[in-house]
């Protein structure tokens, strides 16, 4: 029901309670969306409901207190589909929901992109450079992920990559985590000992478990063969 509203101006307003309500109810709804939205920014659909509080705060500790201040370098290693992009995705989460401006890069898309760049007609060298930048900033502060280190063929075009965006990041003091398959050990195998003594010069975590991926696709086929 609408109500006329009087003011000092003589001007008549009709006021409707039940149209109010709606519009203010609309307001925090398009502010729920903003949250959402800015939560899930950069992170892929099948891991928007990542959260760091799915697991166990004293085994993921060392990966709990990076990401609520982060600074230096986090490696973290273990076994294929033990949850280490989930993982990353949920800190990504945590440092959206704080408002900190992070990347989460998947380092199969950066090379794709640099590959792309070195095979153009134009230019190459100077692309590549922008590209690098991108993902290991001149400045300090610039916070980033970098998820399934170490996955691509190994050439010296990917060690020669891999070490500027490392060691540009390790000069500026940029806050950065690491997930991979590899043990320090086998990714020093692969890169070198350049870049590795680099990363692990932070906090090295072994994330522990196995391919969840796995046993699941074990226990479906158990569940509807049995």
């Amino acid at each position: 029901m609408e109500m006329p509203v009087a003011n000092p101006w003589g001007i008549v307003f009709l006021y409707c309670p039940k149209c109010e309500e709606e519009r203010l109810a609309q307001i925090e709804a398009e502010k729920a969306r903003e949250r959402e939205a800015r939560l899930i920014h950069a992170i892929p659909p099948h891991y928007r409901d990542a959260d760091l509080r799915q697991f166990d705060p004293a085994v993921i500790a060392p990966v709990l207190k990076w990401a609520e201040n982060p600074s230096g370098f986090l490696y973290v290693t273990g076994k294929v589909g033990a949850g280490k992009t989930h993982l990353a995705c949920a800190v990504k989460k945590k440092l959206n929901a704080a408002g900190r401006v992070s990347s989460l890069v998947f380092s199969a898309d950066m090379f794709l992109t640099l590959y792309k760049s070195f095979n153009s007609k134009k230019k190459a060298e100077a692309d590549e450079e922008v590209i690098i930048k991108k993902y290991a900033p001149d400045s300090g502060g610039d916070i980033a992920i970098f998820d399934d280190v170490g996955a691509q063929k190994v050439s010296d075009y990917t060690t020669d990559a891999w070490y500027k965006i490392i060691d540009r990041r390790y000069r500026n003091n940029c806050p950065t985590m690491f997930t991979t398959n590899l043990s320090p050990e086998e990714l020093d195998r692969r890169l070198g000992d350049r870049i590795i003594s680099r990363i692990i010069s932070g906090v090295v975590f072994e994330f522990p478990g196995e391919d969840r991926r796995l046993q699941k696709a074990k226990n479906w086929v158990a569940e509807t063969f049995d």
